[in-house]
């Protein structure tokens, strides 16, 4: 923990321009690769990207581990929570009639290009309004960052688990039930 605080310090302590070389580093050293190199590179990448479109992402992971870890019965990529909606739910805790979505940069960025990006708003506004309208509390996270250090998710946690805290005293007034939390 103490390791992670400290990188995560001296990551936010590097000045814009500091950061701004690192990332031309990186550039210059993608656009000295070979065209086989990035191929293999792309194609190492594939497995995990399948993996963690079935198992969850390494932070749905950790957030459902600490869920567990603090006694929620948690339901993992719930389907058919609605009826009649193909509607797949990252994370839902049924005492709470909570939804909690965690959404990674392929839902801000335009990735996979911009009308893939304008389907994922779309249908993530769609799930928001579904949810919500059958009474569901949503706790949307959104993770703008490519990569996450421990830090960065255990701030994650800690704001879930605080709006959690706050649902079990009292379950906001249905025009209230989204939140968003940023990463």
């Amino acid at each position: 923990v103490k390791i992670s605080e400290k990188v995560a310090e001296n990551w936010d302590s590097l000045s814009d321009e500091e950061l701004e070389s690192r990332r031309q580093l990186a550039r210059d050293q993608w656009a000295g690769m070979s065209e086989e190199e990035k191929i293999r590179l792309r194609e190492s990448a594939i497995p995990g990207i399948q993996r963690a479109a079935q198992e969850g992402s390494k932070l749905e992971k950790y957030i459902r581990n600490r869920l567990t870890k603090a006694q929620y019965i948690v339901e993992y990529h719930r389907k058919n929570l609605i009826p009649n909606a193909n509607l797949e739910i990252d994370i839902y805790i049924p005492e709470l009639a909570t939804a909690i979505e965690i959404d990674g940069p392929s839902h801000f960025l335009p990735i996979y290009g911009e009308e893939a990006l304008n389907k994922t708003i779309q249908s993530d506004n769609e799930k928001n309004g579904l949810l919500r309208y059958n009474g569901i509390m949503v706790l949307r996270v959104m993770q703008r960052r490519k990569t996450l250090s421990q830090k960065a998710m255990r701030d994650t946690w800690q704001s879930i688990h605080l709006e959690l805290q706050s649902i079990t005293k009292k379950m906001p007034d249905k025009e209230n039930r989204f939140k968003e939390i940023e990463v």
